[in-house]
């Protein structure tokens, strides 16, 4: 839990663990030596030159008052030049803090250097999603670590001039609400799939969203049938657990068509009867990184009460090889009625989507989709592990996504959607195939298959199986990373209401 507070303090009366003073160009300024020095009693040169803290970027100092002021400690944290200052660079600083100050309960952040840099509200948002995703921790399997809880965080946070208050307080609560959906979803990420099983991850969905009005349908295996969802009917039919279609939607608008965001949510994914090497198959509990994103998006979406109507499709199971499990030579009709020739039992996640994406064309008249899914391992080979991969049959909307990953620092990279690629994925006995026999464009061939299933809605593919994990720096985490959650919730935020 963290608790946020926006407000204009003094540095020598300031009641805190510690007081965290980010630094410009590697300069602590002449009046801000002078408040640091009358703070401490000695020179703060003295402090920096013993340390051989020069204030690059990145360099962290720590400070002790001893006693001589209400905070504990002085941190000095060096962010660049000024002109390469960003939201991003500012999110990472801060999560490094606040891995550093691990065990602090209050922590309070003087700003007022960096607000010179850039507009307050985006300076306090940053710090506040940097330090909220910068002291998660999933833990709640090691005994040890539960045995050393702490009290919640508390950070405030100082502006430059009182008539700030209020926006920056605004700007902390929504950043604030954003952050907690990331860890959220990173929670669910992590918990190990015998705990979050389909049927698990619709309770929780459920218990999340009980105090609101956002409506909520799920579809059984059976009624999937019943719609002809035989994509996502054949992939659920080797586990035991039950699968299902989460639906919800929010409709402060009765007219208006919906957005719809939909999220793969395979919740261990084995590859099936083409069953997958063990190395690293322990993190295939993640192939629902997709639906924990528009989970999360939704439900922080809802709680901010945002003026557009929104619907959220999850389709959950589990792909596993038992004797009822679909077999590569297996053809399956999809809702829309294309017939799908199963090459490779491990390309399941575009199967449960294809379903999924024409329930939201021809059920719910979807104005725009967003599917978002650990589609691929070839999207790693492709770009790496810096960015993930977006297509789509828009570019407008493609636009859109790219410029706000810019800013949530989830950067985005279009890949082709070539007509070319429909050949890769030609069947000699049904109307597709689910995966290529040579192997070749991968992420490409998944989301060509994808848009056989939303006509001419328009319609982008975010493939974030390069960004599934942490790289374990800045605000991202050891363990999953909850890919795509921030990205969704500031592009739904963007949308105007009609």
């Amino acid at each position: 839990m963290v608790i946020v507070d926006t407000r204009f303090a003094d540095l020598s009366s300031e009641k805190s663990d510690c007081i965290v003073i980010p630094l410009i160009d590697s300069k602590v300024t002449s009046s801000l030596q002078i408040r640091l020095n009358q703070a401490l009693g000695a020179p703060i040169k003295l402090a920096m030159d013993a340390s051989f803290f020069s204030g690059k970027d990145g360099e962290i100092l720590t400070i002790p008052t001893f006693g001589k002021i209400e905070a504990g400690m002085i941190v000095l944290v060096g962010l660049g030049q000024k002109g390469k200052i960003t939201s991003e660079s500012i999110r990472k600083m801060a999560g490094e803090v606040a891995k550093k100050m691990a065990k602090v309960t209050h922590m309070t952040w003087f700003v007022d250097s960096i607000g010179k840099a850039l507009p307050i509200e985006r300076v306090i948002g940053a710090v506040v999603e940097g330090v909220v995703m910068g002291s998660y921790k999933f833990d709640q399997y090691k005994k040890s670590d539960r045995e050393k809880i702490l009290g919640p965080l508390h950070l405030s946070m100082s502006v430059p001039d009182k008539t700030m208050i209020v926006d920056a307080s605004s700007a902390a609560l929504i950043a604030l609400r954003i952050a907690q959906a990331a860890n959220t979803a990173r929670d669910l990420a992590n918990m190990p799939p015998n705990v979050l099983t389909p049927d698990r991850f619709v309770k929780m969905a459920k218990e999340f969203l009980k105090k609101t009005k956002a409506e909520i349908e799920v579809i059984d295996q059976k009624k999937a049938a019943h719609y002809g969802m035989g994509a996502f009917v054949g992939v659920a039919q080797g586990a035991i657990e039950p699968a299902y279609i989460l639906i919800l939607r929010h409709r402060p608008n009765k007219t208006d068509a919906p957005i719809t965001l939909v999220g793969k949510g395979v919740t261990f994914d084995s590859g099936g009867i083409s069953i997958k090497p063990g190395k690293g198959m322990s993190d295939m509990k993640a192939d629902m990184s997709g639906g924990a994103a528009v989970l999360c998006a939704f439900h922080a979406a809802v709680d901010m009460n945002v003026p557009i109507n929104l619907t959220a499709i999850i389709p959950l199971t589990e792909n596993m090889p038992d004797g009822f499990a679909q077999r590569p030579g297996d053809i399956v009709t999809a809702m829309n009625g294309k017939t799908i020739e199963i090459i490779n039992t491990d390309a399941e996640g575009r199967l449960i989507l294809a379903d999924a994406l024409t329930y939201a064309v021809s059920e719910e008249k979807s104005k725009k989709i967003i599917d978002i899914a650990t589609l691929t391992g070839a999207c790693s080979v492709a770009i790496g592990d810096l960015a993930a991969g977006v297509l789509g049959n828009n570019q407008a909307l493609i636009n859109e996504l790219i410029a706000v990953g810019e800013t949530t620092g989830e950067i985005l990279w279009q890949l082709p959607l070539f007509d070319g690629y429909l050949e890769y994925l030609k069947s000699d006995v049904a109307d597709i195939a689910n995966a290529s026999e040579a192997g070749k464009a991968g992420t490409c061939t998944g989301a060509k298959f994808l848009e056989q299933f939303v006509g001419e809605t328009p319609w982008a593919h975010l493939d974030i199986a390069s960004g599934m994990r942490g790289s374990g720096k800045g605000y991202q985490p050891k363990g999953m990373s909850g890919a795509g959650t921030r990205l969704l919730i500031e592009w739904i935020m963007k949308q105007p209401s009609k």
